[in-house]
């Protein structure tokens, strides 16, 4: 019998976000799949216990998270069109991408967010990515490699190599 190293979840209302969260606590690679885009659009993981991820693989089609896993992969890969938010806090690793479509992946940072890496980065073609300006400070710190190929509009501060 071969190893389970990813899981994939039809549906992303309350049973299949419920399930997402449990696979994706157990360190498990997670794919949530959704027909219609209004509920990926407002999808949100939630739960205190999830920053405790055990180093598997999220990725999030979303238009916010809600929830930030200190081990492990976060990938924002929301699809053609969609603008992501990234959740402030401090993440293992963070990949931000393009699941589907001919649009570029816009991702933002809310402004006065502060957003984390503590291992790497990457911001790759067809992707940009958006620090927003607010009342007080908007930072991006990334204590590992920042691999952009797509495009990067700072309002605020990016640190990396700290």
């Amino acid at each position: 019998m071969s190893n389970i190293n990813t899981v994939g979840v039809v549906g992303a209302g309350l049973m299949g976000s419920g399930i997402a969260q449990v696979v994706a606590q157990s360190g498990y690679s997670v794919v949530v799949r959704e027909v219609e885009q209004r509920f990926l659009d407002t999808y949100t993981l939630s739960g205190p216990s999830l920053s405790q991820a055990a180093g598997g693989t999220m990725r999030f089609g979303g238009a916010t998270n809600g929830v930030v896993f200190s081990t492990g992969t976060v990938e924002y890969n929301g699809g053609d069109g969609l603008t992501q938010t990234i959740t402030a806090g401090t993440y293992a690793t963070l990949v931000l991408s393009r699941k589907t479509g001919t649009n570029p992946a816009a991702k933002q940072i809310a402004g006065d967010a502060t957003v984390t890496a503590t291992g790497n980065m990457t911001v790759p073609t067809t992707t940009s990515l958006t620090l927003l300006a607010g009342s007080g400070s908007t930072a991006l710190n990334v204590n590992g490699d920042f691999n952009v190929d797509g495009d990067v509009t700072n309002n605020g501060t990016i640190t990396v190599g700290i």
